[in-house]
């Protein structure tokens, strides 16, 4: 896998995703990827649960610290962090097809597992944000000593 990795035109993908992001690009934004290409390598071979946490690291990176620190709404974040995540693992696995990597098919699964984890943290957190509500707007519209049925 390994191998089949360092195959890949990263810097290619790189200007891609960066290209998107239009006049909004900074050099943060490329040390970014740089970053995350570099701590995906070094997992790649170990057992995917660290590959989940690093994604919930890079979440955690890219949504929440943004979403909470810059006034971005979470929503606006997410849709960004998905879009390009889904936009980098998709030329990944592009480019690992029009090689015929060997690997093809571990990275593949690992993408669909990344991807589901992705959604399920991003629907959870939502949830969260709806029941928060739902509990508040309950609590302001019940009138002091009477209990909701």
């Amino acid at each position: 896998m390994l191998h089949d990795w360092k195959s890949l035109d990263l810097e290619s993908i790189n200007k891609q995703i960066l290209w998107i992001n239009g006049t909004t690009t900074t050099e943060a934004d490329y040390k970014c990827l740089k970053q995350a290409e570099a701590e995906f390598e070094s997992l790649i071979g170990h057992p995917v649960t660290l590959m989940v946490d690093w994604v919930s690291r890079l979440m955690d990176k890219a949504i929440l610290q943004l979403s909470a620190s810059q006034a971005c709404k979470f929503d606006v974040a997410a849709q960004n962090f998905f879009l390009k995540w889904t936009f980098v693992s998709n030329k990944i696995i592009r480019d690992l097809t029009l090689k015929s990597a060997e690997s093809f098919g571990s990275f593949h699964l690992i993408q669909t597992v990344l991807n589901e984890y992705i959604l399920y943290l991003l629907e959870a957190h939502t949830n969260e944000v709806i029941e928060t509500q739902l509990v508040t707007s309950a609590q302001a519209s019940q009138k002091p000593g009477k209990l909701l049925p």
